[in-house]
């Protein structure tokens, strides 16, 4: 199974059509030429922040995550240019699949 991977700058979940579960491994992925911090992550991840070295050579740079088997999805994100608030995008659920039925608003 192909590592799942979180794009810092939109928050897409790749291999596309994947979906994050409750305590599932994952990557941060920046293919930015900037370094990008993740922060206030401690409500939905095992860490409060992460560093996500920039691209090098044509590479994306990357760092291992661990979601939390009861997150919440509130966090700062420095390499996040899509429009809006940071927001996991999942399958177009926004949620990991095993979430489902536990979705609830957060401001």
């Amino acid at each position: 199974m192909p590592t799942l991977q979180v794009d810092v700058t939109d928050l897409a979940v790749y291999p596309e059509g994947s979906e994050l579960t409750f305590g599932c491994t994952f990557e941060w992925v920046n293919p930015t030429s900037n370094v990008v911090t993740l922060s206030c992550c401690q409500s939905f991840c095992t860490q409060a922040s992460y560093t996500v070295p920039a691209a090098s050579g044509g590479t994306p740079g990357t760092t291992s995550a661990t979601l939390l088997d009861t997150p919440e999805f509130n966090f700062g994100d420095s390499g996040f240019t899509a429009p809006g608030m940071p927001h996991i995008v999942v399958g177009g659920g926004g949620i990991p699949g095993n979430a489902r039925g536990r979705e609830r608003e957060v401001a």
